[in-house]
């Protein structure tokens, strides 16, 4: 209970988000890249960040890479880190710093919106890696197009072996949408 109003504060049962009785993962083939959700239970969801961050600097830990983060934005929960090549790095930097078209831009569709919705796609095609937090659920959400999946793979157990995290693989998990937009519970 909220000792102000009185009203009763949510918890995460009430919450449409998936539960993890375990933390996982499991990595996905596509066409362009391999994809993956770390998912960490209940009392791990501290361990978010620690997973996040390490797997970030084994990422950035080449020189080919520059790393673009975004944190905080629109709750400290949400984050972005997106990787690009060195070649890359200038035009990424010049957009990714770039103040977006107002919202009456947007509104409107008007012919800067559209030009600023070209380039970012342009930009986002660009990423060789990225990594994606929300306080919408408790996972990482994993894109490479620079790993294949048994190198990603090793790079999670690695990096959850360093934390002293207990992460196993789940090959019964389905698809990340099948995951995320759910509120079912997930064990191994």
């Amino acid at each position: 209970m909220d000792g102000l109003t009185g009203t009763r504060l949510c918890s995460m049962e009430d919450i449409m988000a998936p539960r993890f009785k375990t933390n996982m993962y499991q990595v996905y083939e596509g066409d362009e890249c391999r994809t993956a959700l770390i998912c960490f239970g209940r009392r791990e969801g501290v361990s978010v960040f620690a997973v996040r961050d390490v797997l970030a600097e084994k990422v950035s830990a080449t020189d080919l890479l520059y790393v673009y983060r975004d944190q905080g934005h629109p709750t400290p929960l949400d984050s972005w880190f997106g990787f690009f090549t060195k070649k890359d790095e200038q035009a990424a930097r010049k957009f990714l710093t770039r103040e977006a078209p107002g919202l009456l831009a947007r509104l409107v569709r008007s012919r800067k919106w559209k030009d600023y919705g070209s380039e970012r796609e342009r930009i986002m095609s660009l990423v060789r890696f990225e990594l994606t937090t929300s306080h919408d659920h408790p996972c990482i959400e994993v894109s490479s197009s620079i790993h294949s999946i048994e190198e990603l793979s090793e790079l999670i157990e690695a990096t959850a072996a360093e934390l002293s995290i207990d992460m196993r693989r789940n090959p019964r998990l389905p698809p990340i949408s099948g995951v995320l937009f759910t509120n079912r519970s997930f064990r191994l």
